[in-house]
């Protein structure tokens, strides 16, 4: 079983996201993931909301917004593939029972992540945004809606499932 993001993002690099140093491929147990984690969704989503609102008002800064909102969802999907998603499918093995709720989300989530995928990789440019609002609009409102379903499947049900694995 893939991880969910795992084939849309580049994990070559370490990177620091969260306060969570991220290597690739390395998926031990970190107690403080679902908070970091729950963390950073508060942040996508507050970028979000400002970039929603700055296409609304036409504000000077949406290109600056929309390269934070991207990176932010980058940086994330990557902590997610290389310390949430290991553990989990790891701790299917011990549990079962957990296998069938893991993978209805998984399949869930992966189509939010495709449609995430698809808007990142089509807003490469940050002159989409400057250029035509209106269709920009309607992609980002399309978007969050997909975001919004991840988040709330991920601290749910997943977040959950993964701190209950690790609280023996």
């Amino acid at each position: 079983m893939n991880c969910v993001n795992q084939c849309y993002f580049d994990q070559a690099k370490i990177r620091p996201v969260g306060q969570i140093s991220v290597y690739p491929g390395f998926s031990s147990y970190d107690e403080r993931l679902t908070k970091v984690l729950n963390h950073e969704h508060r942040e996508i989503l507050a970028t979000y909301i400002e970039l929603s609102l700055g296409c609304k008002k036409g504000n000077a800064n949406n290109g600056q917004l929309l390269v934070r909102f991207t990176n932010q969802l980058k940086n994330h999907f990557i902590l997610e593939d290389s310390k949430l998603y290991p553990n989990l499918f790891k701790g299917l093995k011990e549990y079962p029972s957990s296998k069938a709720i893991i993978e209805n989300v998984s399949m869930r989530m992966h189509n939010a992540s495709q449609k995430i995928a698809q808007f990142l990789q089509e807003t490469k440019s940050t002159e989409m945004c400057d250029r035509d609002w209106s269709h920009f609009e309607i992609k980002l409102s399309a978007i969050g809606k997909s975001l919004k379903e991840r988040v709330d499947l991920e601290e749910q049900v997943l977040f959950p499932i993964y701190d209950d694995l690790h609280h023996f």
